[in-house]
Parts: structure tokens; sequence; C-alpha cells
């Protein structure tokens, strides 16, 4: 099976579950407050719907040599879409997007290469999907966690994000750490996993466990990842986590701001 099946797979999944949940949400509801601070629920639905769309695009323009459209024209046009027509065009958008993956044969999938531009070299299938998936996850996290303080990151995603040590995560790292530079050891649950977090000077983690670490963190896996993109305010940490000195997971906080 090609690498890049799983991750497409993983994010069918999260389209399903979104999908089906926006289907059921009030016109009230679409237009409440997410616990993505700047936006509303539909905001949320078309960034997300956009992103679909582009990425389909970008596909299309891979798949035929021909350069993607620019991005500005489908941001303005989803920008100006009332809060209803954002929920559907967002399943609609998104289902699209997953059908042109679902036409992709092994070879395809395996050979496929998309050169971002500020990315020193092309990517393959496995790592953009897996780029939207985060996207997808964790800003269906986004809509979840606004009707219910207790929702989670869906395991078919956490478990493979958590597997993987983003290659964009300097980009995640994008606040500032208080305290000694050192080493952290984490000790991540579901899946069980163990990785060394390097801070103090430009944030790197990498896998194993940490020599003479300054720290450590034991977290479920969906937590550490909700909270190396913002979301693991107070409100929303569970009570399983774990770590010395006690304020570390705050410190976290402020080295992880949210994308």
């Amino acid at each position: 099976m090609p690498s890049a099946t799983r991750w497409i797979d993983a994010l069918q999944r999260s389209h399903d579950h979104l999908a089906g949940f926006v289907s059921g949400l009030t016109p009230e509801q679409l237009r409440a407050q997410s616990v993505c601070t700047d936006w509303e629920v539909s905001q949320v639905l078309s960034h997300l719907g956009s992103a679909g769309e582009i990425n389909r695009l970008g596909l299309e323009a891979v798949l035929n040599g021909t350069e993607a459209p620019p991005n500005e024209p489908i941001w303005d046009r989803w920008n100006a879409m009332s809060p209803d027509q954002r929920a559907r065009e967002f399943i609609a958008s998104d289902a699209a997007h997953l059908a042109l993956l679902d036409t992709l044969d092994d070879a395809a999938r395996d050979s496929l290469r998309f050169n971002l531009g500020f990315l020193a070299e092309p990517i393959d299938l496995a790592t953009s999907v897996g780029m939207r998936l985060a996207e997808h996850a964790f800003h269906s996290w986004d809509v979840f966690a606004t009707f219910d303080p207790e929702a989670t990151v869906d395991q078919p995603s956490t478990e493979l994000l958590a597997r993987r040590a983003s290659p964009f995560f300097r980009y995640l790292a994008n606040g500032e750490w208080v305290g000694d530079p050192g080493s952290i050891e984490l000790h991540l649950a579901d899946p069980d996993l163990t990785f060394t977090l390097e801070v103090g000077g430009e944030a790197a983690l990498n896998t194993g466990g940490a020599n003479d670490p300054i720290g450590h963190v034991d977290i479920p896996a969906e937590a550490w990842l909700r909270l190396t993109y913002g979301r693991l305010d107070p409100e929303h940490t569970p009570g399983d986590i774990k770590s010395e000195p006690s304020d570390l997971v705050d410190r976290l906080r402020g080295l992880f701001k949210g994308l």
C-alpha cells in the first residue's frame, strides 16, 4: 500500500465526521463564535472549504502539468458567502478534493511531487495530504469544541500525526520559550511514543528519550498535538497530564501560540 493511502483514508474519515456534524447544525449554530477566537463557526468552515478547493486545484495542476490559479480570488469568493452557504459549499468542496485523490492509482500516489515554493525540495503526496489532514483535524476540533468542551481530535488523525515529527515543526514553535535552554522528554499515550523536545534555541522535536532533560511531560498524544497547534488552553486540557516542573505545560503554551 502506498504511504499516501493511509493519510487519504484518515482524511476521508475526518471529512465524514465533520460533514455529518455540520449537516445537523442550525443557522444560529453556524453563526456562533467558535473556539477559534477570530472566527465564527461558518468562517472555520469557509477556511476549510477554500483550502479544500485550493488543494484540489493544486493537485489538478500537478496532474496536468499546469499552473494552479491564484488563491486570492478563491478566498474572496468564500468570504462573500453567507454562513449557510459556507456550510453547504464546505461539504461539497471537501468531497471534491477527496474524490480526486481517490482516482489516483498506486503509481501516482508514490510518484507525485508538489513544489510549495517555500521548501528546498518538492514534497510527496503523503506529506501533502498529511498537511491537509492536520489542518482538517484541528479546525474540525475548533468546530466540535465550540459545542462540546471535552471534544478531542479523532483517533485516526491522532495516530498518524503523532507519529510524524512534522517537517514544519519550526513553524509550530512560533512563540517564546521562557526558561533555560535544554531538552524536555515527552511521553505520549495512545499511541505510546517518546520524543525529545529541544527548547531555548530553534525548537526541534526528535524521536527517543533525552539525555539530562530539564523537564518531563506525560501527556495523551491527542493533547500533545493540540498543544503544538495552540489548542490546549486550560479550559480544554485533560486532567491526566503530568509534568515536572509543574508549570512546564503552561510554559509550552507560550512556545506554541497556534496556527
